[in-house]
């Protein structure tokens, strides 16, 4: 069920076009610096995203509910070569993110069929939970927009332990929001403009953002409803605000 919701999500940042792949983690550090006698300057991106996701689910095996408001920081060091700093011409530099995130949720309902037949709930929250990315700007689909690329290999904030806790009445739910997912940067698509993104996130943002203006965006922006045959009606709505300027 969860999955043919996904397929129907609009992506959420209309546009973007295919980018380079992103060096895991373990390689970001070393691939950071540019080449040797290449002038380089240190950046530093601050990001701030404060949203909101519902969805709900109306069927013959279940009836139910989630809400889940989350809110996440973070800061993006760079070393760029100079002429890259202010944004002009090729954009491709290499850093690391700490991203800190909070959010509190609930998810109840029943389940008219087995396994986990019968009502359930869970409460969900976590405060400050901090993680490190790999991160690293490309060129955005037109001369006016970057894409900043962060990436993290086990997926981004836990859905529980680490920080992060789950209460459950029973096993429904107890791995974690089972949309919105932290791990998946509170999104709930299966692909971001076609790519699988579960430990991706694509934030495409106006290129002024390097000339040192404070710039804003939808992040996530996913908002829809699906009904199938013979099976259940979905709605869905997940929106967040995403803000960002250079330091």
């Amino acid at each position: 069920m969860k999955r043919e919701t996904r397929q129907r999500i609009r992506g959420p940042l209309a546009g973007f076009v295919a980018v380079a792949c992103i060096a895991t983690l373990a390689l970001a550090d070393s691939a950071a610096a540019p080449a040797s006698g290449v002038a380089v300057k240190v950046v530093t991106l601050k990001f701030g995203d404060r949203g909101k996701g519902d969805w709900n689910t109306l069927g013959p095996d279940e009836k139910g509910s989630l809400s889940l408001t989350y809110a996440w920081t973070g800061s993006v060091t760079l070393k760029v070569p100079a002429s890259q700093a202010s944004g002009r011409g090729t954009l491709n530099a290499r850093g690391t993110a700490v991203l800190t995130g909070t959010w509190t949720g609930d998810y109840s309902g029943t389940r008219f069929v087995t396994p986990d037949m019968g009502p359930y709930h869970c409460t969900y929250k976590a405060s400050n939970v901090t993680i490190r990315v790999a991160a690293s700007p490309q060129n955005g689909p037109s001369s006016k927009t970057l894409a900043v690329i962060l990436t993290r290999g086990a997926g981004f904030f836990p859905g529980h332990g680490d920080g992060a806790e789950a209460n459950c009445d029973n096993s429904v739910g107890k791995d974690g929001p089972p949309h919105f997912e932290p791990q998946w940067l509170f999104r709930d698509n299966v692909s971001d403009h076609y790519r699988l993104s579960s430990n991706t996130a694509y934030l495409v943002l106006p290129r002024t953002l390097l000339t040192g203006k404070s710039v804003a965006a939808r992040f996530p922006n996913e908002v829809g409803s699906t009904k199938v045959a013979l099976g259940p009606a979905i709605d869905w709505h997940n929106v967040g605000r995403l803000t960002a300027k250079k330091s």
